[in-house]
């Protein structure tokens, strides 16, 4: 499909993830492609565009790579098969409906981007997540359809993926407490303050409960030996400095920090009146119990159900720098604030 440019809509509730292409076969000839898909319109018209920004211009416009086959919002994502493709689960399609399809998002070429149908999930979810546990296992955890249900699929079987709706996902521990909105990812344990557990957390952050009516500040973490083994339960972590949900997350490549920005703090009675967070948080499990830092410095503005991306310090806009882990300038989808009650 040819590249196309064309304005990009304000857009809330879309998912993404930078891809790593090589052109040439040579290893310093990487090129980083955030790619943003899918989402709501301010108008609240679905999206099921794609789009692939420039990393050395992220003002600049970006381009349209490929169509979902179906529209969809609040849908999780992960980088899969060497960091080549966006893996894209599940999200509201239709009139909010949740959906168990998935798509995947497969960038060969800088100029050429292939989109197929992916493994459903086990059943339809929105607002959920979508985690790589190891090279090899993803696990998908909370949203609308089923808050406190956790699942884990070997790659194996998504690349296996014939069509076929056979049941390939194995039910995993269950959340202390069901939520959606919620932010996650998979950081690692410091082993020099732990010698009983070699492995990561998979992290669980805020979100909504109750049926989405109040918004919570609990964080739950579960132990992933490096094997893919769960090993016990999900259990309580440190809480977040605030309630928050619908902040949008990402973990630094080498797994040592987990990354929150935005997020919804309180609602207002209707969406436009929410009160919205410009905060960045990190985890970290560096010096032994896994705790939150606030950074000094915040987004311009408040906003929630974006996306926040990594790309490399040297083709980024701005970076914050915390004891050697750079985060690159935030990819955003804009200031359409929709939330899902």
């Amino acid at each position: 499909m040819a590249n196309q440019t064309q304005s990009m809509y304000s857009i809330s509730g879309a998912t993404g993830g930078t891809l790593k292409v090589n052109n040439s076969g040579n290893v310093s000839a990487i090129f980083y492609l955030p790619i943003l898909c899918g989402g709501v319109t301010v108008s609240g018209e679905a999206n099921d565009k794609c789009y692939q920004f420039d990393p050395s211009g992220l003002h600049d416009q970006p381009k349209i790579v490929g169509a979902m086959r179906s529209a969809r919002q609040g849908a999780a994502s992960a980088v899969i098969r060497n960091d080549t493709t966006l893996w894209i689960s599940g999200g509201l399609i239709l009139s909010g409906i949740p959906t168990e399809t998935s798509e995947m998002v497969n960038v060969s070429t800088t100029a050429f981007t292939n989109l197929s149908e992916g493994i459903p999930l086990p059943v339809p979810m929105a607002y959920h997540c979508l985690e790589m546990i190891t090279e090899d296992k993803a696990m998908v955890f909370g949203g609308v359809e089923s808050p406190r249900e956790c699942w884990t699929i070997s790659l194996t079987e998504l690349n296996d993926y014939d069509g076929d709706n056979q049941q390939k996902w194995d039910v995993s521990e269950s959340l202390i407490i069901g939520r959606y909105g919620h932010s996650c990812g998979v950081i690692r344990k410091d082993f020099r303050n732990d010698r009983n557990f070699s492995g990561k957390y998979v992290v669980a952050a805020g979100g909504r409960i109750d049926q989405g009516s109040i918004i919570t500040d609990r964080v739950e973490l579960l132990k992933v030996i490096e094997d893919g083994t769960i090993d016990g339960f999900w259990e309580r972590g440190h809480d977040l400095p605030t309630p928050l949900t619908d902040a949008s997350s990402v973990t630094t490549e080498n797994q040592g920090l987990l990354f929150l920005a935005g997020g919804i703090i309180s609602f207002g009675g209707d969406d436009s009146n929410d009160i919205l967070s410009k905060a960045i948080l990190s985890m970290s499990c560096a010096r032994g119990d896994c705790e939150w830092t606030k950074y000094n410095q915040e987004l311009v503005f408040g906003r929630s159900h974006s996306v926040v991306m990594m790309i490399p310090p040297k083709v980024s806009l701005d970076f914050l720098d915390e004891e050697n882990i750079t985060l690159s300038s935030v990819v955003e989808s804009d200031e359409c604030n929709k939330s899902k009650n």
